[in-house]
């Protein structure tokens, strides 16, 4: 299914339209890029990370919303990211515990000027790197400043998963758990499941020294390419989106039902993606999944 690159309201992000129009499913991978201008050109940090101004993020998680037409009584679902294997299932336990949290977040931004509290408010977030849900009307979300994210639908079950892997995220099968999580709660057939993948940074850019190297290449050897060394420099690459894509494969998930965008967040453009290998300092772009509470069933 194609993942459509689209420019509105003077943002720039990626969204399978058909996902949408045909399941009732909305999901999208943002970018830097909001109202770009010469003097600060990537002004679309989605995630409270030390540099970043709370008033400043939630008016771009409403943004996130708006684009999408998504009219929600709910917060924005997070997780505080600890590049772990940890998928955490957003239900009614879950709300009842963790709603009024979110809530706090988006009280008027006078709230949020008080950068102490805001910290201690995600500190007592849930950690977890994916996130599952079968409830309508709440958004999920997952951050990345070259990390992958993965959305994740069952588009006859109507459940959505939305997963941070990182290169430890990825050597401890975070995608494959999070897939047999939805498998084995949820009842999910493996033939109905379809994966997208957002920009990440790739093997272009995606230097590491020989031991993790080696480590990937004992584990996971059918996704690696015959020559994985470069120019005979001794430098080392590795394509995490070929190591993803076999784990769903290898899970059941049919190839033809799994969407790439194919943009480096390091090389493709410095105008379009945050990137922390090559910035150091960097703000987060993200993947939101959503399913809508009406749906016409003729679809």
């Amino acid at each position: 299914m194609e993942i459509n690159e689209i420019y509105k309201n003077e943002t720039s992000y990626f969204s399978p339209i058909e996902i949408n129009e045909r399941y009732g499913l909305t999901f999208i991978f943002t970018s830097s890029l909001k109202k770009p201008s010469k003097e600060k050109p990537n002004d679309f940090n989605l995630s409270f990370n030390a540099e970043a101004n709370p008033i400043k993020v939630m008016e771009n998680r409403k943004t996130i919303l708006d684009l999408c037409s998504i009219k929600t009584r709910n917060p924005i679902i997070f997780l505080r990211q600890t590049h772990s294997d940890k998928a955490i299932i957003i239900d009614e336990d879950f709300l009842s515990k963790y709603k009024n949290l979110y809530l706090e977040l988006e009280k008027p931004a006078s709230c949020l000027e008080n950068r102490e509290a805001v910290n201690k408010i995600i500190k007592s977030i849930p950690e977890g790197d994916a996130i599952i849900t079968s409830m309508p009307d709440i958004p999920i979300m997952v951050f990345s400043a070259d990390c992958n994210t993965v959305l994740i639908c069952d588009i006859n079950l109507r459940v959505i998963s939305a997963v941070h892997a990182g290169w430890r995220g990825v050597i401890n099968n975070i995608l494959n758990k999070s897939l047999n999580l939805m498998i084995r709660k949820f009842g999910c057939n493996q033939k109905d499941l379809m994966l997208f993948l957002g920009p990440s940074i790739r093997k272009c850019c995606f230097e590491v020294d020989y031991n993790l190297y080696k480590k990937f290449k004992i584990k996971f050897p059918e996704a690696f390419n015959k020559n994985e060394i470069t120019d005979n420099s001794n430098k080392y690459f590795i394509e995490m989106i070929d190591i993803l894509k076999y784990q769903a494969i290898k899970t059941g998930v049919k190839e033809k039902n799994i969407s790439i965008i194919e943009k480096c967040t390091c090389c493709y453009g410095k105008d379009l993606f945050f990137s922390y290998r090559r910035d150091k300092k960097a703000g987060r772009q993200a993947a939101l999944a959503y399913i809508q509470e009406n749906i016409n069933e003729s679809n």
